[in-house]
């Protein structure tokens, strides 16, 4: 046999070999929609056979689709048959191109050992459909309707809506303060009595401590008197600063009171030791926190009424 009739064989083997070796790994891909809209979702079927001993990989998430834009799959269960597997997905794609025709190409990997070999084929192409036609270049050109008849757009702020919603507020608060009214307005006042009496405490404490530092002893003791007439003013409503000692005791008739009160116009007018007005003052305390506590308890009584 010539050398040339070797060459000849040899070649058709080579190709006929690599044509077989071609058919052994096949993919198909076809869109199942012809059109699609800017945006729609498109299903791209792609399919690929291989034998059994051959390692394939096909494309994932991470598989850039372009010019199309990934969304989802749907994986179907590998078929076998005689030696052969084939492998199906559906590809959920969608584009944002604006050209008329467009088409992506897919490959799949098939590993051998450290190698591997890329199979790749390109989809038929999908047109893509406009809804807006072609904008003539001249605004003169296109036919425009007049409209001159008024149209009332809603204002952003609901007026009716608010005005119910305010009436309606306005009437469900008015029905808890019938019912809830006196018992509110006690609360308030009981918290305001709280808070005035920590503070007249504190203040008069202080004043107190003042008059045993104090080389004016008769003014210290007049500031403090007049503090806490001016405190049980508020605390019983009764004019303590504008009547006298000997006034204040018809009105109250309380002989430690009275007893109480000499001792500190003693030591306003006269002399009189520290010692003694401090205890004085110390016994108005203790009369103020006993009408303070009185106080609280009527209104307490008059809740529970």
């Amino acid at each position: 046999m010539s050398k040339k009739a070797i060459h000849l064989i040899g070649l058709v083997f080579v190709l006929w070999t690599g044509s077989l070796s071609a058919q052994e790994v096949i993919l198909k891909a076809k869109f199942n929609l012809d059109t699609i809209k800017i945006g729609e979702v498109v299903p791209l079927s792609f399919s690929i056979t291989y034998p059994e001993t051959s390692d394939v990989v096909l494309p994932d998430s991470t598989f850039q689709f372009t010019p199309f834009t990934y969304n989802s799959y749907h994986w179907f269960p590998t078929k076998y048959a005689n030696g052969i597997l084939t492998d199906s997905v559906v590809y959920y794609l969608s584009t944002f191109e604006l050209d008329q025709n467009q088409y992506v190409e897919l490959s799949a990997i098939e590993v051998q050992g450290k190698d591997s070999i890329t199979h790749s084929i390109a989809t038929d192409s999908v047109s893509l459909r406009f809804i807006v036609e072609a904008i003539p270049d001249s605004l003169a050109d296109i036919k425009l309707m007049e409209n001159t008849n008024y149209y009332r757009v809603p204002p952003v702020f609901n007026t009716t809506f608010a005005s119910v919603v305010i009436v309606l507020l306005f009437f469900s608060l008015l029905i808890l303060w019938v019912i809830f009214g006196k018992k509110i307005s006690v609360w308030w006042k009981i918290r305001t009595m709280n808070k005035e009496f920590f503070k007249f405490n504190e203040n008069y404490n202080l004043l107190k401590t003042k008059i045993t530092q104090s080389q004016e002893l008769s003014r210290s003791v007049e500031d403090t008197i007049i503090f806490w007439k001016k405190y049980m003013e508020k605390l019983e409503n009764l004019p303590y600063r504008k009547l006298a000692t000997a006034e204040l005791n018809n009105l109250k008739k309380e002989e430690d009171l009275l007893k109480n009160l000499r001792t500190i116009d003693k030591a306003i007018y006269s002399k009189s030791g520290t010692s003694e007005v401090i205890k004085s003052l110390s016994e108005l305390q203790e009369y103020s926190s006993k009408i303070y506590h009185d106080r609280i308890e009527e209104l307490k009584h008059g809740v529970s009424n």
